[in-house]
């Protein structure tokens, strides 16, 4: 029997975090799982960039459209995997596809809250009008430099033509007629203009919502705590040294020199006010830095815990990462840092829509003076809280109780239903048994 062949349209590097993330450990047991490595296509290049070394039967390298198709017939995928992301790219990608009987899989389930126009039009008018007063919001002050960077006119101009740029992009893609054959979705945010057009939408579980219930049960089945004594957990974004910004030719959001010296000075002032020692879970990328724990003051660093120390710490200190999610779930109490360099960034408008979203306070670690800590822990916003869990890591509409299940059910269901015999008891048996 031909086994059910799934191909990874690959955006990104095969690092050992995105190898999980795109499902690789999780469909190869069910299904035979190649690569198209499609980054040459997106004029994204790898270098310099640690990957796993991924034992995959079938690995092609496409840098056109072209190659896309000939890859395609060449082995048959009869599923592919979009790990792209929503683009003309994309969109392109499922018209080849499409023409060659492959259904067009596109998986969002690990989103975080996006600004709105809203939010990024305020923060706009906001900036402006504190550098033409010479106040500031949060009862911080601007410096100098930053106010003295760009004329207003030229500045407006940029930010329109982002917008124009954004909504020019999304018309591109409509006018191809994007659409899923399967959408994969984890919370009710995570359906949209171009999920809601998929023929088939499967409600899943998140990667992190069934990482942390995996290690809750664990913890409690061994009744063994990591951490012996209260800690604050600071979930490390990797800002200055992160792998995307290489990947995608962005400048990083903080300066180095800059960014580890007033953080290393907010972790000494929030120890002494808590009476607990800053515990670092570390980002990936700062696996291989020698310098990783200097940059952190020494302080303990701990990899590929994030959930397991989610749970156990007191209080989360966080920027914008997707990790957020594991502090969601344990319900503890959150802190977002930022500065005034990171502030003035995209990404910095991405750490004060998660403060908003999830109810917390926004802390400007560079101005000490100016921000005022409460000397009692932060109060979680239970309800917040549970609106984001169902926003973005599992909806009530999901009942997946293992990573990727729901689709490799909905595969096994399709597969089964396809073949040509009325016994279907004894075909499940079959197809289970041999996989």
């Amino acid at each position: 029997m031909k086994s059910i062949r799934i191909a990874i349209l690959l955006g990104a590097p095969l690092t050992e975090q995105n190898f999980e993330r795109i499902g690789i450990p999780y469909l190869s047991p069910y299904f035979e799982v190649m690569v198209f490595d499609c980054m040459g296509w997106l004029g994204r290049s790898s270098e310099e960039i640690a990957c796993k070394e991924a034992h995959l039967k079938h690995r092609a390298t496409i840098k056109t459209e072209i190659d896309l198709e000939i890859a395609t017939k060449k082995y048959q995928p009869d599923y592919a995997i979009d790990a792209i992301g929503l683009s003309i790219h994309s969109a392109r990608a499922k018209n080849i596809l499409t023409k060659l009987n492959v259904k067009f899989v596109v998986p969002k389930m690990g989103c975080v809250p996006a600004a709105s126009f809203i939010m990024k039009l305020k923060k706009f008018l906001s900036k402006r009008s504190s550098i033409s007063s010479g106040s500031t919001e949060n009862s911080t002050s601007i410096p100098n430099d930053i106010n003295k960077k760009k004329p207003y006119h030229i500045t407006a101009g940029i930010f329109i033509k982002k917008i124009i740029d954004k909504l020019n992009q999304r018309r591109a893609i409509r006018r191809v007629s994007f659409s899923s054959d399967i959408a994969l979705l984890a919370g009710n945010k995570s359906l949209d203009f171009f999920t809601n057009k998929a023929s088939q939408i499967i409600w899943s579980g998140s990667q992190d919502f069934h990482q942390f219930n995996k290690v809750k049960q664990d913890l409690k089945a061994s009744n063994k705590l990591n951490m012996k004594e209260p800690f604050i957990l600071f979930i490390d974004d990797c800002l200055a040294t992160a792998n995307d910004w290489k990947l995608l030719n962005l400048k990083a959001p903080v300066t180095a020199t800059e960014y580890f010296p007033v953080l290393r000075s907010f972790f000494e002032k929030i120890e002494i006010l808590y009476g607990m020692p800053v515990v670092i879970s570390g980002h990936p990328n700062s696996k291989s830095d020698d310098s990783y724990s200097a940059n952190m003051g020494g302080r303990t660093v701990i990899f590929g815990s994030t959930a397991s120390l989610a749970l156990q710490s007191n209080l989360v200190l966080i920027h914008g990462s997707t990790a957020t999610s594991f502090a969601v779930l344990a319900r503890k109490p959150t802190l977002f840092l930022t500065t005034r360099e990171l502030d003035e960034s995209e990404y910095g408008l991405q750490v004060r829509t998660m403060a908003k979203i999830l109810g917390s306070s926004l802390i400007f670690i560079d101005e000490p003076d100016k921000e005022v800590i409460s000397s009692s822990l932060p109060m979680v916003n239970v309800k917040k809280y549970k609106r984001y869990e169902v926003n973005y890591l599992r909806s009530e509409r999901s009942s997946e109780s293992a990573p990727w299940q729901a689709f490799i059910d909905y595969v096994n269901e399709e597969t089964i239903s396809g073949w040509p015999d009325s016994n279907e008891k004894t075909l499940r048996r079959f197809y289970h048994h041999n996989n």
